[in-house]
C-alpha cells in the first residue's frame, strides 16, 4: 500500500495503530530555518544516536595514573601503604617491586636509598656471605668471604674452611694442599698418627723423628721396631754419660723418650731442658726410674706438677712375677695395643699430680699409663728395652705416647 504524508501528531496515532505498515514522519525544521528529511523504515536501528540513546551513551574510561599520586610505586614518593619507593620497580635492590622494603636492607628518604646491613645474618645480593656478625677469621668478614673459606647464603651464612687448599682455617689442624689420608695431613685435615705438622701447604707433615734418650745402653731391635710403627728416625744418646742441649732437641727431635737404668748424667740439666722443649711444641715420654730421686729427674722443672702427671716416686719394686696391661685405656695411646708387661722394675704406687690422668692399668693394680691433659708429656710405667724385660707391644706403645701431643 502506498504511505500517506501524516502531520507528526497523526503519524504518531497511527503508528501504534497501523504498524507495521509504513508511514512518513515530517520533515523536522532544522535551526536555519530549512527542512531535513527524516524518513527512515526502522527507526531502533538506521539511527542510534538519535533514535536510541539510552544505549548510545559512552563512559569515561579509566587510564593509568601517571600523575604521581598516591600508591604509585617507582615515582620516588613515599605514599599509602609503601614503605619505601626507589624510583624504580627492579627487585632485589632493597626496595621490591611492590615498594616493600626487601629483608637484609635499610631505606630511608625520597627516593629511598637502600643500603644492606652487614652483620644482621642476612645475605643479600651485593654481599658474598653475611654471618650475623663483622668479625674477621670466621670465614665472612665484613660481609665477604675469606681466603681458604666457603660460605652458604643461609641466613645467617655458615662457612667452613676448605681442607686441601694448603691454607690452616677455621677447625683444621692441618693442611697440606690436598685432601687425601696417609701423607700426614688426613682428608679432614687433622693430623694423622706418627706424624707432625709445622706451617701449611705441601710438605708440612711428616714423620715424628724420637730421640731414645736412656740412661742406659742401646737397645737397636727396639728402636728399630718403633721406626717400623712411625716411619720416621729413632736415635740413641745415652744420657748416662752426655746431656742433650735444648737445641740439639728442638733442631732435631719431635719426641724425647727416656728412663734411667742409672743415674743420669746431669738430671738436673736435662730435666730442665726437657721442660723447655715442651714449652717449644715437643713431646717427652718419662719411662720407669726417671720419677726416682736418686737417679732419676726428681727436682727438674720436668718433674713439676704442670708438666709431670706423676708425682716423685720412692721406689721401685723389682717384681718376681711379671705384670701384664688390663686392656683398660681408652686413649690414643693404646690404640692398636693388643697387649704389653714387665718383667721387672716398675713402680707398684705412682701417684697422680696436677692435672695427671691415668690410662689403664696392669695386673696388680698399679697404674701403667698416665699423661697430662694435652698429651705432651706421658709417664709409661716400665720401658721397652730389653734391659728391663718387656713384654707384649712396646714398640708400638712408645711410638703411640710419642705421637699422642700431635694428634689432639
Amino acid at each position: 500500500m502506498p504511505c500517506s504524508r501524516l502531520s507528526l501528531a497523526s503519524a504518531i496515532v497511527a503508528a501504534s495503530v497501523l504498524a507495521p505498515a509504513c508511514f512518513q514522519i515530517p520533515d523536522v525544521m532544522d535551526t536555519e530555518g530549512g527542512t531535513s528529511p527524516t524518513t527512515t523504515d526502522n527507526p531502533t536501528t538506521d539511527n542510534p544516536t538519535t533514535d536510541n540513546p539510552a544505549t548510545t551513551v559512552s563512559e569515561p574510561t579509566a587510564g593509568v595514573d601517571t600523575s604521581g599520586g598516591d600508591d604509585t610505586c617507582g615515582d620516588g614518593m613515599i605514599t599509602g601503604a609503601e614503605a619505601c619507593d626507589d624510583g624504580g620497580t627492579s627487585d632485589g635492590d632493597g626496595c621490591s617491586s611492590t615498594c616493600a622494603q626487601e629483608p637484609g636492607f635499610s631505606c630511608e628518604g625520597e627516593p629511598s636509598v637502600c643500603t644492606s646491613m652487614c652483620g644482621d645474618g642476612v645475605p643479600t645480593p651485593d654481599e658474598e656471605c653475611d654471618d650475623g656478625n663483622v668479625l674477621d677469621e670466621d670465614g665472612c668478614d665484613e660481609c665477604a668471604i675469606e681466603p681458604g673459606w666457603a660460605c652458604t647464603q643461609d641466613s645467617p651464612s655458615v662457612c667452613t674452611s676448605s681442607c686441601g687448599d694448603g691454607m690452616i682455617m677455621g677447625a683444621e689442624v692441618c693442611d697440606d694442599g690436598d685432601a687425601i689420608d696417609g701423607n700426614g695431613c688426613s682428608a679432614q685435615c687433622t693430623v694423622e698418627l706418627y706424624f707432625r705438622c709445622v706451617s701449611e701447604g705441601p710438605g708440612s707433615c711428616q714423620p715424628i723423628r724420637i730421640l731414645y734418650g736412656s740412661a742406659d745402653v742401646d737397645d737397636p731391635a727396639h728402636r728399630a721396631a718403633i721406626a717400623d710403627i712411625t716411619g720416621g728416625t729413632v736415635e740413641h744418646i745415652n744420657t748416662l754419660d752426655q746431656t742433650p742441649s735444648l737445641p740439639d732437641l728442638t733442631g732435631n727431635y719431635d719426641c724425647v723418650f727416656t728412663y734411667a737404668s742409672n743415674p743420669y748424667a746431669d738430671g738436673g740439666a736435662f730435666g730442665s731442658n726437657l721442660a723447655n722443649f715442651v714449652d717449644f711444641g715437643g713431646n717427652v715420654v718419662l719411662g720407669v726410674v726417671a720419677p726416682l730421686p736418686a737417679a732419676g729427674l726428681v727436682g727438674s722443672p720436668i718433674m713439676e706438677p704442670m708438666y709431670s702427671p706423676i708425682a716423685p716416686t720412692s721406689g721401685v719394686d723389682d717384681l718376681a712375677m711379671p705384670v701384664s696391661y688390663n686392656g683398660d685405656g681408652t686413649t690414643v695411646i693404646v690404640q692398636d695395643i693388643i697387649g704389653f708387661g714387665i718383667g721387672q722394675a716398675i713402680d707398684e704406687t705412682p701417684a697422680l699430680q696436677g692435672a695427671g690422668i691415668a690410662d689403664g692399668t696392669y695386673s696388680n693394680g698399679s697404674i701403667a699409663i698416665a699423661y697430662r691433659p694435652d698429651f705432651k708429656v706421658v709417664y709409661l710405667n716400665g720401658a721397652g728395652s730389653a734391659s728391663l724385660n718387656p713384654g707384649g707391644g712396646w714398640p708400638r706403645l712408645t711410638a703411640n705416647a710419642c705421637a699422642a701431643g700431635f694428634v689432639q
